[in-house]
């Protein structure tokens, strides 16, 4: 895992090795079969047992903020059975936004949908109907089983951003995913790592000032 210092101190911009990613998801796997072994009074609190394991699941496939899915309600999401998917009036740092649902993503969202829809507005409750608090707690819990150093569970935005830029999108289209303007991905998430367009410029920078240099 690659930990670049925010403002020289806190490990915020975040890259997990893809080995260490498996071992997130799977710690979280680990610990949604120990909820779900688990019996409690009352319809709600027994329906909502994995909610906070397919939450942060979903902040990890979906690259989005905890409180964005901490508030989402089924009246959001839009054409959940066909594959496009969309959630709807999504309150982001650049305004009221619909995004695209990724298929992985809409898959738990399907899952959660069976057994919770018919019980509650939000998508993740809480075993009281209200928004989820206990993220935290299942995310440190979650990076013990995997035995990672402590992440902010935002971290998983910023692993998702530097990702994305490895792959070859470009800022603007990972800003976009992000749903943030393509100044504000630069400042806070692109410095983590090199886009292929910029290696490629700084190669090329390498050989002109070799030959300059009698080198090359």
């Amino acid at each position: 895992m690659v930990v670049v210092p925010r403002f020289g101190s806190s490990p915020r911009d975040i890259r997990l090795e893809p080995s260490e990613c498996r071992r997130v998801l799977e710690a979280l796997d680990v610990i949604e079969r120990r909820r779900l072994r688990r019996n409690h009074k009352g319809e709600l609190r027994q329906a909502t047992r994995a909610s906070a394991t397919r939450l942060i699941r979903c902040l990890y496939l979906w690259a989005r903020r905890p409180k964005e899915l901490q508030y989402l309600t089924w009246a959001q999401v839009v054409d959940l059975d066909t594959d496009q998917p969309i959630a709807r009036r999504i309150a982001t740092k650049r305004g009221i936004r619909s995004l695209a649902v990724p298929m992985p993503v809409a898959r738990i969202l399907r899952e959660q949908h069976r057994v919770v829809g018919h019980l509650s507005p939000l998508v993740f409750p809480s075993g009281v109907g209200k928004p989820l608090s206990t993220l935290w707690h299942v995310w440190h819990e979650a990076l013990t089983i995997a035995e990672l150093t402590a992440i902010p569970l935002y971290g998983l935005r910023h692993n998702a951003a530097t990702h994305l830029i490895e792959a070859g999108f470009t800022s603007r289209q990972a800003s976009e995913v992000l749903a943030n303007s393509e100044e504000v991905f630069d400042k806070h998430y692109n410095h983590a790592t090199v886009s292929p367009q910029a290696a490629k410029a700084g190669r090329r920078a390498g050989v002109i000032m070799a030959r300059l240099g009698g080198l090359g």
